[in-house]
């Protein structure tokens, strides 16, 4: 089997909380944090930053939240490989489906 010839591409594409209700859900497989050089990785905004990665059916999902929101905190207590989703379900929470808790955003 060549996977060249036989696999499909991989999608990785960051995940934007837009509305009220927008939720994703997937396997949880990687974490990014400090690079190489000691720094966190930046939004657009200049804000440091921690993404987790989701695997989703047609890819890979971004999932960036600010450093110093609780929800870090929240995600030390969950292993790659658990399936979880984050929902945003106001201004300033959000509800990850794996510890089944509101979050301050």
């Amino acid at each position: 089997m060549n996977i060249f010839e036989q696999g499909q591409a991989l999608s990785v594409a960051p995940f934007y909380f837009k509305e009220i209700g927008d939720e994703i859900q997937g396997t949880y497989i990687g974490k990014r944090e400090r690079g190489a050089n000691g720094q966190y990785e930046r939004d657009n905004f200049n804000n440091e930053i921690i993404t987790y990665e989701l695997q989703v059916p047609d890819g890979v999902k971004n999932v960036s939240f600010t450093v110093s929101k609780k929800i870090n905190e929240d995600m030390k207590h969950v292993n790659f490989g658990q399936i979880i989703g984050f929902k945003y379900i106001s201004r300033d929470k959000f509800f990850n489906k794996k510890t089944n808790k509101e979050t301050e955003f």
